[in-house]
């Protein structure tokens, strides 16, 4: 694979792609050339199947009448190909809106015949690439971009989705090369950008876990594969104590809704540490021993926070702080075996974090902060990220009792049942939730946890019907096409 098509792939995210293409947008009603681009695009992206012989397709291979004479979208549809391809509710409601902006088409017409100039296979690659963001990349240029061509970009774009979302397996593998018409293992891999199946891991890390608050439910609710009524207000079977999580999406939203400012020092750190763990499925207990250095980076050639010494009037040395906030947020990183990923929401918590800290005029005057953030003239990032109010570092034997004290002054009213372990349950029932009872992402979920048995991990997450025990069994998606449009 070139290099500018491997920083594209690397840089595009299928979720956002498929998201801009299922919002309504009022400029399409403007520029109807654009519409079919996303027409053809969305049923690209969502079956793997290669642009040349989309372009040839026909409104009728996606498009039926129902008994009314209106236009609706078949379940399926299968273009000579030996699968059949399903179509996502989402999908069809955005397709069905596509083909009327678009004054209803003739079904007997290639979808292609509705642009108001004939198209070669060059303009339908520029095409393309406008509507997928190319030119939204860092470090491609706008030469670059307006030059590149590749037919086969948006099979190489499902194909990583499927490896992300489902792993690699004999069966992914057989649906990938019979679909791109590839031999062997090793012709994929390197189809795909990959070096050897090795580079090929299925990570919990990848999977998008928070709901799109701006866009929440607008294509319709998403698929639940857990829905057990089990949270804080409920009683656990059998026991007069109620379960220790709620909704992952509840609690994160609660977290993400309080303002930082509003607490003192520790409360804050307490805070943010909640949404690293809860976002990571990471024990709080062992994210205590995180540094400055492990969260923040320093751009190259930017000014930063600097102490400078100053001579007083009295001839004494004086620390004055330069308001110049340029830390970034490392949006992931390596911590012990786990890998971090910050969601943008809590990056803007965490640099508020930052900012409020080093603002705070009582810390400041006892000049306390150097030794957590400063050596010499410049910022060292040496120092603990979770700290008391009096800058010693958060311990694990004080943790619980300091995270329901957090809990509680922000009037969270189920403080007193959170535990320790609460932020993994969420996560794993949310995960379950999305992908259901998936082989690879129970392995991985259990590999997270450090659990050995499937049981213990069901019974660890409160689940007490993945077999069905008198409520129905937990599923999962049928197909490939399914599983990779699990959170749209």
């Amino acid at each position: 694979m070139d290099k500018i098509t491997l920083l594209i792939v690397k840089n595009l995210n299928f979720n956002q792609i498929m998201l801009k293409l299922l919002t309504p947008n009022e400029a399409d009603k403007v520029f109807p050339d654009q519409v079919i681009y996303k027409t053809i695009l969305l049923v690209a992206l969502s079956t793997g199947l290669p642009l040349k012989d989309l372009i040839k397709l026909k409104w009728n291979a996606i498009f039926k009448y129902n008994s009314k004479g209106g236009a609706v979208c078949v379940e399926n549809f299968n273009l000579n190909r030996n699968y059949d391809f399903p179509i996502n509710e989402k999908i069809k409601n955005q397709l069905i809106q596509f083909y009327t902006s678009l004054n209803q088409p003739d079904f007997d017409k290639q979808i292609a015949e509705s642009f108001k100039s004939p198209q070669t296979l060059d303009r339908w690659l520029l095409g393309t690439n406008i509507a997928l963001g190319i030119r939204r990349v860092d470090k491609i240029d706008k030469d670059e971009w307006s030059e590149y061509r590749n037919e086969h970009l948006t099979q190489i774009i499902f194909g990583r989705r499927v490896v992300e979302t489902c792993g690699h397996s004999n069966k992914t593998g057989k649906l990938l090369k019979g679909l791109f018409k590839i031999e062997t293992n090793e012709q994929l891999f390197a189809f795909l950008g990959y070096d050897s199946k090795s580079e090929i891991k299925y990570d919990l890390s990848n999977l998008s876990i928070i709901e799109n608050l701006n866009q929440r439910y607008s294509f319709g609710e998403p698929r639940s594969f857990l829905d057990d009524d089990k949270h804080f207000y409920a009683l656990i079977k059998d026991s007069k104590k109620h379960y220790p999580f709620q909704h992952f999406q509840v609690f994160y939203d609660f977290l993400q809704n309080l303002s930082l400012h509003m607490y003192d020092i520790k409360n804050q750190g307490v805070l943010v540490l909640l949404m690293l763990s809860l976002t990571n499925g990471i024990r709080p207990s062992a994210l205590l021993k995180l540094k400055w250095s492990d969260i923040l980076c320093i751009p190259e050639n930017k000014d930063t926070y600097v102490i400078k010494n100053k001579v007083s009037g009295l001839g004494h040395k004086a620390h004055k702080f330069y308001n110049t906030y340029d830390f970034e947020i490392k949006r992931e990183f390596k911590y012990g075996r786990n890998l971090i990923k910050v969601d943008e929401k809590t990056e803007t918590k965490i640099k508020l974090y930052c900012r409020l800290m080093l603002e705070d005029k009582k810390l400041n005057k006892k000049r306390k902060l150097e030794r957590l953030f400063f050596s010499a003239e410049t910022a060292s990032l040496k120092g603990d990220c979770f700290v008391t109010n009096r800058l010693n570092p958060l311990t694990q034997n004080s943790l619980h009792r300091e995270i329901q004290n957090t809990l509680q002054v922000t009037g969270f009213q189920h403080a007193e049942k959170f535990t320790t372990k609460s932020t993994q349950i969420m996560y794993g029932r949310r995960i379950i939730e999305l992908k259901g009872l998936h082989s690879p992402t129970v392995k991985a979920l259990k590999t997270h946890f450090n659990i050995r048995k499937t049981q213990n991990l069901f019974d660890f997450l409160y689940i007490s019907n993945q077999k069905g025990k008198n409520t129905p069994a937990i599923k999962e998606f049928r197909t490939v096409f399914e599983h990779i449009l699990y959170d749209i």
